[in-house]
């Protein structure tokens, strides 16, 4: 639960909080825009400084092993 929860409090601070959206189609490309560059530029901590992309392949990796 942590980490969806640190997630979302990460979600409304770089985004939700500081950009305000005309409509529902600007939210949305917004979104998805942040969800981009959250996956393959961020870097977490609870990942070893890694993008969430690339942990994600390393599990996939590991599992498929």
């Amino acid at each position: 639960n942590g980490v969806a929860e640190r997630f979302i409090r990460t979600l409304k601070e770089q985004l939700l909080w500081v950009q305000r959206f005309d409509t529902v189609a600007d939210l949305l490309v917004a979104l998805h825009t942040f969800r981009q560059q959250y996956n393959q530029q961020w870097l977490v901590a609870k990942h070893n400084y890694c993008t969430p992309a690339v942990a994600r392949l390393r599990l996939t990796t590991e599992l498929a092993a």
